[in-house]
C-alpha cells in the first residue's frame, strides 16, 4: 500500500493516544466494563465511614473524680541545731587547756575548757584564813559579852559600858557571816575555772586558744556548742496554707546525704505572723535525731499532709483547653453530644488539674 499523508497522520494519532489509554483503570470485575468514574465511589465510601463513627469513639475520655481530702505540700528547708549555745566563762583568767576539738561530741557536764586554777585556789586559802580569824574574833567577843552581862545584871557596870560589848559581839558575828560568804564565793570562783557543757551536743566552733587571758574587756565567749538532739527543721509555707498547720502534725524530710531515706518529725512551732516580703509563714519541726545523723545546715526536701479545705475535682491536664478569650474549658459528654464547660484551674496534683466549675464527680470529659 502506498504511503500517503492520511496514513501518516493516523499513525501519529495512535502513538499520541497510547499513554492516555494506560491511565484508565482495568476492567470492572463485576461487569467487565472499564470504570472511568471509579474515584467517586471511593470518596463516597470514605465520607460514609466518618459520619458513622460517634464523637466519643474518636477521642479519649476520663471520669471527673473528687480530689482527696488532704494535699501533700512539698517545699525545702534547712536543719538547725535545737540550740546553738555560746559557752562563756564567768570569771577572769588565763586559759590552761581546751581538751575538745571542733566536731567532737560531748555530753552534759563534760569539760570544755580549764582556766589556770592557781589564783582561784589562793583565793580560797585567803578566804579560809579570814573565816578562821572571824570565828576567833566572834568567840572572843562572845566571851566578853557573857562576862559583862553578869556584871551588868549585878549593877556592877553601867549600861553604857555593857552596850559597847553588845555592839562588839554583833559586829563580830556580822564579820563571821561575811567571811563565810567570801569563802563561799572563792570556792565558787574555783569551780568556774572549769567550763563544762551545759547540754549534750557537738563542738561547732572554738573562739579562743590555750594561753589567752579572758577578761571583761576581751570578752568571755569561748566555744559554740550545737545541741543536735533533737534537731530543728526550719521551712516556710504560703500564708494560705499556714493557717491549716497545727503543732504536733507529722512531717517528713529527705536530705541528699541519705538519698531517698525519710526522716520523720512533728511540727513544733508555727509563727503567728507572715513575712511581708515573701507572704510566707515560718514553721519549725522537731526531729529526734537520736543517731546524730542529721547535721546543722543540711538542706532538706520537706513533705507534709494538710487538709485541703475546699472540695476540689480533678481531671487530666490534657482535658483542659483555652478558648479565644483565654478561658479554660473542658468538653463535657452530654448524651450523644458534647458541650463546653468553663472551669477554674486551682492547682495541680500529679498528672491532673484541680478544678472547680459546672462539673460533678462522675461526669465524663472528652479530649484528644
Amino acid at each position: 500500500m502506498p504511503w500517503n499523508s492520511e496514513r501518516a497522520a493516523a499513525l501519529l494519532l495512535l502513538f499520541a493516544l497510547c499513554p492516555l489509554l494506560a491511565l484508565f483503570p482495568a476492567c470492572n470485575g463485576d461487569s467487565g466494563k472499564i470504570a472511568l468514574g471509579g474515584t467517586e465511589p471511593a470518596a463516597e465510601a470514605a465520607a460514609g465511614s466518618e459520619q458513622s463513627v460517634p464523637v466519643s469513639a474518636q477521642r479519649l475520655s476520663a471520669e471527673v473524680t473528687t480530689a482527696s481530702e488532704e494535699i501533700v505540700f512539698e517545699t525545702v528547708g534547712s536543719f538547725q541545731g535545737w540550740q546553738e549555745v555560746t559557752v562563756s566563762c564567768e570569771v577572769d583568767g588565763k586559759i590552761d587547756r581546751i581538751p575538745v576539738e571542733i566536731g567532737q561530741r560531748v555530753n552534759k557536764g563534760d569539760l570544755l575548757a580549764l582556766l589556770e586554777e592557781t589564783d582561784f585556789k589562793l583565793g580560797v586559802a585567803r578566804a579560809e584564813a579570814g573565816l578562821d580569824m572571824a570565828k576567833a574574833d566572834r568567840d572572843n567577843a562572845k566571851n566578853d559579852y557573857e562576862r559583862k552581862e553578869q556584871l551588868y545584871k549585878d549593877n556592877t557596870i553601867p549600861k553604857s559600858n555593857f552596850d559597847s560589848f553588845v555592839t562588839r559581839l554583833a559586829q563580830a558575828e556580822a564579820n563571821l557571816r561575811m567571811a563565810e560568804a567570801v569563802l563561799a564565793q572563792a570556792r565558787h570562783h574555783l569551780t568556774k575555772a572549769r567550763i563544762t557543757a551545759p547540754a549534750a551536743g557537738y563542738v561547732g566552733q572554738k573562739l579562743v586558744a590555750e594561753g589567752e587571758f579572758l577578761s571583761m574587756s576581751s570578752g568571755y565567749e569561748m566555744i559554740r556548742l550545737v545541741v543536735d538532739q533533737p534537731m530543728k527543721l526550719v521551712f516556710e509555707v504560703p500564708e494560705k496554707l499556714g493557717v491549716r498547720i497545727t503543732t504536733g502534725e507529722p512531717v517528713e524530710a529527705k536530705v541528699a546525704a541519705f538519698g531517698d531515706r525519710l526522716f520523720s518529725g512533728t511540727i513544733h512551732a508555727v509563727s503567728p505572723s507572715a513575712s511581708i516580703r515573701t507572704r510566707t509563714i515560718p514553721v519549725e519541726a522537731k526531729f529526734d535525731n537520736r543517731g546524730g545523723e542529721l547535721k546543722s545546715g543540711f538542706f532538706a526536701s520537706v513533705s507534709l499532709r494538710l487538709p485541703r479545705g475546699d472540695q476540689m475535682l480533678q481531671i487530666p491536664r490534657d482535658a483542659v483547653r483555652r478558648n479565644e478569650i483565654g478561658e479554660s474549658y473542658v468538653d463535657l459528654a452530654d448524651g450523644d453530644s458534647t458541650r463546653q464547660v468553663v472551669v477554674n484551674v486551682a492547682g495541680t496534683e500529679g498528672s491532673n488539674y484541680l478544678v472547680t466549675g459546672d462539673l460533678a464527680a462522675g461526669d465524663t470529659v472528652l479530649y484528644h
